[in-house]
């Protein structure tokens, strides 16, 4: 489902929504929008590899941002979708089935 908030953020941007030049780099994009996971969010994730990349940018006081500044042209259904897919927390995230069910 993240990829699927990332396709749709592409799709109304009309442009990469976290252009990366590498796979650091990128994270620290995707940080810059959603804002630092939880502790709880990184547990949930279930791998070392992410915690530990996420460690190394800690240091980022990233706050999520209003995907309304980024994309201020989607309509409000589509800000909720992006949301609720884009979540870090993977139990947060909403289903394919919630998705599919979105207005």
């Amino acid at each position: 489902m993240w990829a699927v908030g990332c396709i749709l953020g592409e799709m109304l941007l009309g442009k990469p929504l976290f252009p990366g030049s590498s796979t650091m780099n990128q994270l620290e994009k995707v940080v810059e929008v959603t804002g630092m996971p939880t502790t709880e969010a990184v547990s949930h994730m279930r791998s070392p590899f992410a915690k530990t990349m996420l460690e190394s940018i800690a240091s980022t006081n990233a706050r999520k941002v209003d995907l309304r500044t980024l994309i201020p042209s989607a309509s409000p259904e589509a800000y909720k979708l992006l949301d609720a897919c884009l979540n870090f927390d993977p139990q947060l995230r909403c289903s394919a089935e919630q998705a599919l069910a979105h207005p």
